[in-house]
């Protein structure tokens, strides 16, 4: 039962359901808007470059459990 749980609740994330969609759509922008903040910290050594990067790792973390507790609660209202 769970494995159809998590199926459905990814199922969800991709198809047209635009509240789910969106927290999905903004856990991407958000990875992905910190790839030249990575660059510039490893590759160039751009210290302010590094604490953006902290910054946005700590976002992603939030957002994360955000999404975390939302399944959870899903998960609760099937069972």
């Amino acid at each position: 039962m769970l494995y159809i749980s998590a199926v459905f609740f990814f199922y969800t994330l991709t198809t047209d359901n635009p509240p789910r969609m969106n927290r999905f759509n903004e856990l991407k922008d958000l990875v992905l808007s910190l790839e030249g903040d990575f660059e510039k910290f490893y590759d160039k050594g751009n210290q302010a470059a590094g604490t953006r990067v902290r910054k946005g790792m700590q976002d992603l973390k939030n957002l994360a459990q955000d999404i975390r507790l939302k399944v959870q609660e899903a998960k609760n209202i099937e069972e």
